[in-house]
Parts: structure tokens; sequence; C-alpha cells
């Protein structure tokens, strides 16, 4: 069977936390319709954008650690985003990874337009805060996302594993709803 290909772009620095609890039940549930190349943000070290501009010209960044990363987005069908919140926000690590999402931006906005395969994706979030806000990070990563057109088409919020480390049947239904 054709698998479509998928790139997974993953935030936490914990193998065995709970983002990667949840991230795991949603590959099982998608494996036989996708192939995935993961991104750990914490073993790629991706420099970070240092606003050079040397993109905007040469729609490509001048630091070659993106390369491999930028030839998987261009043929990817699905992106998916696993990452922990840390104080309103995602890991550094996988934010350097977006902001090197500048050359797309240069590309969609200038004459030399690439075309670029639209793509789904899937926003997975843990916090182990009751209180947090997801609506920031979300903003950020469709932003990014944008620039390699895909759009968030689901959302896996799970808050309080701090107290709560059970999954719960609500994240489970939703899992379970996956396409």
């Amino acid at each position: 069977m054709f698998k479509k290909k998928a790139i997974l772009f993953f935030g936490s620095a914990n193998k065995n936390g709970f983002t990667f609890k949840i991230l795991n039940k949603i590959l099982k549930k998608l494996d036989e319709k996708y192939n995935f190349l993961l991104i750990d943000a914490y073993e790629k070290k991706v420099h970070p954008c240092i606003g050079c501009e040397f993109c905007k010209n040469n729609f490509r960044c001048k630091f070659k650690d993106f390369e491999d990363i930028d030839k998987n987005i261009v043929n990817a069908e699905l992106i998916i985003v696993a990452s922990p919140v840390y104080n309103l926000s995602i890991p550094s690590t996988l934010k350097a990874i977006f902001d090197r999402f500048q050359p797309y931006y240069f590309l969609n906005s200038s004459d030399n337009k690439k075309k670029i395969k639209k793509k789904r994706a899937i926003l997975v979030l843990t916090c182990g805060s009751d209180e947090t806000d997801f609506t920031i990070v979300q903003k950020q990563i469709s932003a990014s996302l944008s620039l390699i057109n895909s759009k968030i088409d689901t959302k896996i919020f799970w808050k309080n594993t701090d107290k709560n480390s059970k999954i719960t049947s609500e994240l489970i239904n939703q899992i379970s709803n996956l396409k």
C-alpha cells in the first residue's frame, strides 16, 4: 500500500514524557496511511535565524543544516507539530526550526513563487498547568505553517499533566477520529 509522506516536528526534550505518550498513540493511529519523518528539535539542533536576509534573494538559508528538512517539507502531505508548552510558548529548539521558514516567506511574496503542495497539519500540545491557554502558541505555529502552505485542521491539547498523568477518554476519542 502506498503511504503518504508526513513530517513530525517534535519539540520535547523528554523522550518518555507526556508529549511523547500522546504522540505515540497518534502515530499508531496514522501508521497505515503515512510514512513519518521525525524532526527532533533537540537532536537536530538547527541554527536559529540571524536575520541576514540571504534567503530574500536566494530563497534558501545560508546555513546548510536545514536543507534536508526543506526538501521534505515540499513533498509532505501532513505536518504534525508535537510540543510541550513552557511559559506560553514552544521550546526554543522548535522555535528555531520555525524561524528558519523565512525563505518561504520571501518565496511566497516574490515573482518566483514556488508551488508548495497544500498540506494539512495536526497540532499536539501538552502542558503541566491547567491554567494554560493554548491560543498564543497556536497562533505562533499557524503563522509558521501558513508559509509552507499548511493549515491546522486538528488540535489535540493535553493540559494539567502535572496532576493528571493519564490520557483522558476525551483525548482517546480525538485520536480515534483522526484521518
